[in-house]
C-alpha cells in the first residue's frame, strides 16, 4: 500500500516548501481555536439569556401594561438569594422562590343620593368593599416571593 512518504525525494524539498507546510498548520489551528473561542461565547450568552430570561420578563413595565396601572403602582419585592446555589454555604439549597403576584383594584360608583363611593378589592375583583381609607386607595400590583422546598 503506497503512502504519501513513498514518493518522498530529498532533493526536490526546500526550507521554503516546510515553512509554508507550517504556516499552513499554523493557519489551521488558529482558525480552529478562533471557532472554539466563538463557540464557547455563543454557549456562555445562550447561558446568560436563559437563566435571565424570566427575569426580563418580569418587569414593572409589563405589570403595568398588563394590569392597566402605572409603573409607579408597581412594587416588586427583590428576590431572596438564600436559595442561590453560590449563597454560602455554597451548594445546592433544595429550595427555591416562587413569585407570587397580588393585586389591589378599585372602582368608584356615584350615585345621587349617596355621592362618590369608592369600593377596593384585593382578590381580583372577586369580592368588594367599600374604602373608607383617605386618601382613597389607588389600584396597585404588588410581587412579593414564596419559598418553595423541594421536594
Amino acid at each position: 500500500m503506497p503512502t504519501d512518504y513513498d514518493d518522498y525525494d530529498p532533493s526536490r524539498c526546500s526550507l521554503d516548501d516546510v515553512c509554508g507546510k507550517l504556516d499552513s498548520i499554523d493557519e489551521t489551528l488558529r482558525d480552529t481555536r478562533s471557532g472554539f473561542v466563538g463557540l464557547a461565547w455563543t454557549a456562555l450568552l445562550l447561558i446568560a439569556i436563559f437563566v435571565w430570561i424570566p427575569d426580563l420578563w418580569h418587569t414593572k413595565t409589563r405589570y403595568a401594561w398588563s394590569h392597566g396601572v402605572s409603573t409607579d403602582q408597581v412594587i416588586i419585592d427583590k428576590r431572596p438569594k438564600d436559595c442561590d446555589f453560590f449563597h454560602a454555604p455554597i451548594g445546592d439549597k433544595a429550595c427555591k422562590y416562587k413569585r407570587q403576584v397580588s393585586t389591589v383594584q378599585v372602582k368608584s360608583e356615584y350615585s345621587a343620593t349617596t355621592g362618590a363611593v369608592h369600593y377596593v378589592s384585593y382578590d381580583d375583583g372577586k369580592t368588594w368593599s367599600v374604602d373608607t381609607s383617605v386618601p382613597a386607595m389607588q389600584p396597585q400590583v404588588s410581587i412579593s416571593w414564596e419559598r418553595v422546598e423541594d421536594q
